[in-house]
């Protein structure tokens, strides 16, 4: 008998040295791509690519500042078309699709992008400090590679009239420490993106390829060509064209 509650002991002891929590998993995530110290120094991020939809290929360049600047554009025919959006600190405008007008956006649209450009540089550095939370879950294979799941939990939103939930889960390998894919309801139904090609750019680690699927299909792919961090980029890059 006393053999057996010393085995239970053993057990409970060594499983918990062994379990982490999900704030151990993303501070070793953190480490894994560069570090704490270097990840608060960015001060700017500019990476170009080219974006793929719908059998399309389009140059893409996106240019990060800060909290406050955000901006993402694809070249088309010589014209710069503003999707999802930028951010100029006040306004939040983008590209009208179909009318290839650039308009202002308003309303719960316009605070959505605000509110995830607080997230730079990386929204699993700056949980904390935004009042966000982590939840830890089953553990899951992606890519054939074993991996903690990791939700990050934000307040639900309603955008445009859909219900967008603040919920999004961090695949994260057990392996390599690094984020493998990321899934959200976006409202019209789970939305995966599988990040992959790590590459270095001064001390820090970047996903180099982003493929995103729906229902398991791949709809839209970034292929990164390159990135420079704090590099200086005018504020006027970012605001409303007059």
């Amino acid at each position: 008998m006393k053999n057996i509650v010393l085995s239970f002991t053993l057990m409970a002891i060594s499983f918990n040295l062994s379990a982490q929590t999900a704030e151990e998993i993303v501070a070793n995530y953190i480490e894994k791509i560069g570090g704490k110290e270097n990840l608060e120094k960015l001060q700017s991020i500019k990476m170009e690519g080219d974006a793929n939809t719908n059998g399309m290929e389009f140059p893409l360049t996106i240019l990060l500042k800060g909290k406050d600047h955000y901006k993402s554009f694809v070249s088309f025919q010589g014209m710069e078309i503003v999707q999802p959006a930028s951010y100029d600190g006040e306004e939040v405008w983008n590209t009208n699709p179909m009318t290839m007008q650039n308009e202002r956006m308003e309303g719960d649209a316009a605070e959505a992008v605000k509110k995830e450009a607080q997230d730079f540089p990386d929204a699993l550095l700056t949980y904390n400090e935004n009042g966000y939370e982590l939840e830890l879950g089953e553990e899951a294979e992606v890519e054939g590679e074993a991996c903690y799941k990791v939700t990050l939990v934000k307040p639900d939103q309603t955008i445009q009239g859909m219900e967008v939930s603040g919920r999004t889960d961090f695949y994260i390998s057990k392996d390599s420490g690094l984020v493998l894919k990321k899934s959200q309801n976006s409202g019209m139904g789970p939305l995966e993106t599988i990040l992959s090609d790590y590459q270095e750019v001064n001390g820090i680690l970047f996903p180099f390829l982003m493929e995103t699927k729906m229902g398991g299909n791949v709809v839209s792919s970034v292929n990164i060509k390159s990135i420079e961090t704090n590099i200086p980029i005018d504020d006027t890059l970012f605001s409303f064209p007059e």
